[in-house]
């Protein structure tokens, strides 16, 4: 039923995407998720470990088999040789064997098998947790992704709308520029350097119009979404906007409990360490308890006559092994050696996920240290700029002067745009590598 709930809020949400062109971050997640081929692929690997479960399950029960045989033999069996003196005795003690049939039902109980059984549901169940794992594993990188491309496209739209309030200034002072040289004020010389800017203005506006075409074609695909289509993204990246993002303090321990792709790890470890234990099994004796009816045509129980007879049989097998030249001993000695490169895997991973969280860290308080920069940049380009436009106005501050102010004001607001976006960004990277659920602040 979930399925089908998942499939009808999809295109429920499809629906409104097509009509409305707007999507959201959750919406965004949600259609990556359910379109993407590298999580359905992982489900199916727990749908194929569940499987994997139930038939090591299966090997704690009795098993019933039925066989089933047919010869032809070219001639038949006769108890005496052929005699010339008796010849009536030979014909008699004579069985027709030509078509021989034969079948047995048996139900085979293993009742020690060296532990193999149980370790072999112990690997069933290590395997299904891993891939449980993977999926979640794989959620989680899709989500990123999708975080990424997100704010990518807001970022990009948020320098497309400063691109177009820089342009429309330009385009404000050129207006005026040209009305003083009409007047006598102003030179040909500062109506060409605003014309200039004016230029590159637009040449800037155009590529970042090309940009955010780009990313959103990014963030499509990752939809599942034709990267055709148009949409618009319901965020805006705002300046005044405070996040809370740096933790008071990181317990590396903590996070290695919550990373999947660690947990995956020291499944793998454990897994190891069962298959050493399946490689003693095969050392280890083995006794099964055997019950059959078993059934032969001709009949081998009253005189070889041509009907089927049979009986019923309850038996045990035992087994053990003497000697294999050291084939299993070895093997045993190779899944030892397995679950040490196992281990290694694991403590190296483990470090560099503690190198990933120190780094990640790092970058979040220098972007948080960038912000306050950006910001405080910001504020002296905007004051800078309303008192150059203030002095133009008044006839005491060049052209050149104002585009200068002009021009670093949009750099000022360009660099805080991207010190908050690689603020948000690095908050995101930093709960990825803690292992953290991603939410949306």
């Amino acid at each position: 039923m979930n399925k089908h709930l998942s499939v009808t809020l999809c295109l429920l949400l499809f629906v409104s995407v097509g009509g409305a062109q707007t999507l959201t971050l959750d919406s965004c997640r949600r259609l990556a998720v359910n379109n993407s081929k590298t999580i359905k692929v992982a489900q199916e690997k727990i749908n194929a470990a569940r499987y994997e479960r139930k038939a090591a399950r299966s090997l704690y029960f009795p098993a019933l088999d039925f066989n089933a045989m047919y010869f032809h033999n070219q001639h038949n069996v006769s108890l005496f040789g052929h005699s010339d003196l008796l010849p009536a005795i030979s014909s008699l003690l004579t069985f027709d064997v030509r078509n021989v049939y034969a079948g047995a039902l048996t139900l085979t109980q293993p009742v020690f098998t060296g532990g193999k059984i149980m370790t072999l549901n112990r690997m069933a169940d290590r395997a299904g947790k891993i891939a449980g794992y993977e999926y979640e594993n794989a959620v989680q990188n899709i989500v990123f992704q999708v975080d990424e491309a997100y704010w990518t496209v807001v970022s990009l739209q948020s320098k497309c709308a400063l691109a177009d309030s820089y342009v429309s200034l330009l385009d404000t002072l050129s207006f005026n520029v040209n009305e003083m040289y009409l007047q006598g004020v102003a030179t040909k010389s500062d109506c060409l350097s605003v014309e200039v800017k004016s230029s590159e203005a637009r040449l800037a506006q155009l590529k970042a119009n090309n940009g955010l075409s780009l990313a959103k074609m990014a963030l499509a695909q990752l939809c599942g979404l034709e990267i055709t289509d148009d949409f618009e993204i319901a965020d805006n990246l705002s300046l005044e906007d405070e996040l809370n993002v740096m933790p008071n303090s990181v317990d590396i321990l903590h996070v290695y409990d919550k990373r999947r792709d660690i947990r995956m790890l020291v499944e793998a470890v454990d897994l190891s360490r069962q298959n050493e234990r399946l490689a003693l099994s095969e050392m280890l004796p083995k006794l099964v308890v055997v019950g059959a009816y078993a059934f032969t045509n001709p009949n081998l129980i009253d005189g070889f006559e041509n009907r089927f007879g049979g009986g019923f049989s309850v038996g045990a097998t035992l087994s053990i092994p003497l000697w294999h030249w050291g084939g299993n001993y070895n093997k045993l000695r190779s899944a030892k050696v397995q679950t040490a490169v196992s281990r290694l895997v694991l403590e190296d991973a483990e470090e560099m996920v503690e190198l990933q969280v120190r780094q990640a860290e790092q970058r979040l308080k220098e972007a948080e240290s960038a912000v306050m920069i950006a910001d405080k940049n910001l504020s002296l380009a905007e004051e800078n700029m309303r008192n150059a436009n203030l002095g133009f106005e008044e006839g005491v501050v060049a052209v050149d002067v104002v585009l200068a102010a002009h021009a670093a004001w949009r750099q000022a607001k360009a660099e805080a745009l991207d010190a908050h976006i690689a603020l948000r960004l690095g908050s995101l990277h930093l709960q990825k590598v803690m292992g953290e659920e991603l939410d949306d602040r």
